[in-house]
């Protein structure tokens, strides 16, 4: 599929003018042949010279070889010295208006050419610009120098994942339009300052100091965006929530309303009611949506050079879940998402799911395609999988670390549409301690602790 730029609209508008500019003319071409064949036949060779695109010099010997062979038409030798003279000689020999004919025609092929040659330095792009309805771009696209030549002022704008959007990126499109909506949610992911951990490490030794405005370094990058700065101050009226979910099965919906969104002050979210077609419709041995698998107390997590923790147990455990969801045949028509929240981690799982295959295919899951995405939590925001692994990691270190950040897990654990399998050390996840102090309770452990007990299982021998 090609982008939709602005470009490949103009190039669009352009071919579907020709288009239509061409077929319309041949229409009235056809018509008004037929018409000049009913008067004077014998005018038509000369007629079909005229309209080639030949010059006027090969014209001119074509037609003077076809009229000396008409005794009635010799005279007209005479008037060969320009097209113009020509016609006006064979206009006064016809009712119909053949000069009114070429007069047009000489419209329409100019019109062509004007088409053709038309370009982003032509003023009439502006105008094609402003006949466009509605346009789709990211926040920071919509800035790049090419548009600069292009006056956008739209009546209205709306900004998609504003949650996500750094103030100056909400910035760029909001100066464009007179009333905004802004669709988001934020208490998903915040605006990310940067995702490469050299570039942290260097910010927050070059600012060492707290600023006035946020208690610490992990508050700046973590604040807010603009459209949760603007979704809790202003009225009530301007502002609406989502109240039913569609996405996930009942049970998880009301997890995450419990957890992620009441607490905070927003209305509950409803799950819908949906069809049995809609959930795993997987013979498990638990009768759930959601799926704990307990790796135990005694397996603890590590860290590497970049500050990144992994851990080798869980990691090793991904390849045999995918193993086992394989042997259903529902699963060949299921999407599935293994996320994790360190990007230590994803190696690790990648690398354990590549050695686990390498010498074996599955029959129902392919895993280089589509059906499967291994990525951290950050690339699936806005994403839904049929089928969720959430690898939580962490295990036995001094606190939960970015596990206790609620918009984070509330992306990963809100991603699936049939069945959602959590991976960690449940015991310690419900008791560690939280590195932001301002929640009595963290989002992730308030969920833990309301999975039922028969969810959560020691091995996969007691999910398959």
């Amino acid at each position: 599929m090609k982008k939709h730029t602005l470009e490949r609209k103009i190039e669009g508008w352009k071919q579907e003018v020709r288009k239509k500019a061409i077929k319309n003319w041949e229409s009235f071409r056809k018509n008004f042949r037929k018409e000049l064949q009913k008067e004077n036949e014998k005018i038509i060779p000369i007629f079909d010279i005229l309209s080639t695109n030949k010059e006027w010099r090969i014209k001119k010997q074509q037609i003077n070889k076809t009229i000396q062979r008409v005794e009635e038409l010799k005279f007209l030798d005479k008037y060969l010295q320009s097209q113009n003279e020509f016609i006006e000689a064979i206009n006064k020999l016809l009712e119909l208006d053949i000069k009114g004919y070429f007069q047009k025609e000489s419209i329409y092929k100019d019109w062509l050419a004007t088409v053709s040659s038309l370009d982003e330095s032509s003023q009439i792009n502006q105008k094609l610009i402003d006949t466009i309805r509605v346009i789709g771009a990211t926040t920071n696209h919509i800035a790049a120098k090419k548009y600069k030549k292009y006056n956008f002022d739209f009546d209205y704008v709306i900004m998609d994942e504003s949650g996500k959007a750094t103030t100056a990126e909400a910035l760029i499109p909001l100066v464009m339009g007179d009333k905004a909506i802004l669709v988001g949610d934020h208490r998903q992911l915040r605006p990310m300052l940067t995702a490469n951990r050299e570039v942290e490490k260097w910010l927050r030794e070059k600012y060492k100091q707290d600023d006035e405005e946020f208690d610490s370094w992990d508050d700046y990058f973590n604040r807010p965006s603009l459209f949760e700065k603007i979704i809790t101050r202003i009225d009530e009226g301007y502002k609406s929530q989502l109240e039913v979910c569609r996405r996930m099965p009942a049970d998880a919906v009301k997890l995450t309303s419990k957890c992620f969104y009441e607490p905070y002050g927003d209305g509950p979210i409803e799950p819908v009611v949906r069809p049995q077609s809609k959930e795993h419709n997987l013979d498990l041995k638990v009768d759930s949506s959601i799926i704990f698998i307990d790796i135990g107390n005694s397996n603890k997590s590590k860290i590497d050079g970049s500050g990144s923790s992994y851990c080798e147990v869980s990691a090793k455990l991904i390849p045999d879940i995918l193993k086992e969801l394989d042997k259903f045949e529902k699963v060949k028509d299921y999407t599935i998402g293994v996320i994790t929240g360190y990007t230590a981690q994803l190696k690790r799982i990648r690398n354990e799911v590549r050695k686990k295959f390498q010498n074996s295919k599955l029959k129902n899951i392919k895993l280089y395609s589509n059906q499967v995405t291994i990525s951290v939590v950050d690339r699936f925001q806005g994403l839904e999988k049929d089928i969720i692994i959430f690898d939580l990691v962490r295990s036995r270190q001094n606190t939960l670390g970015f596990l206790s950040n609620p918009n984070r897990i509330n992306v990963a654990l809100s991603r699936h549409k049939r069945l959602l399998i959590i991976i960690g050390n449940y015991n310690w996840l419900v008791q560690a301690k939280s590195v932001n102090t301002k929640d009595d309770i963290p989002a992730l452990q308030k969920y833990l602790k309301k999975l039922k007990p028969e969810w959560v299982v020691k091995n996969i021998k007691q999910v398959f």
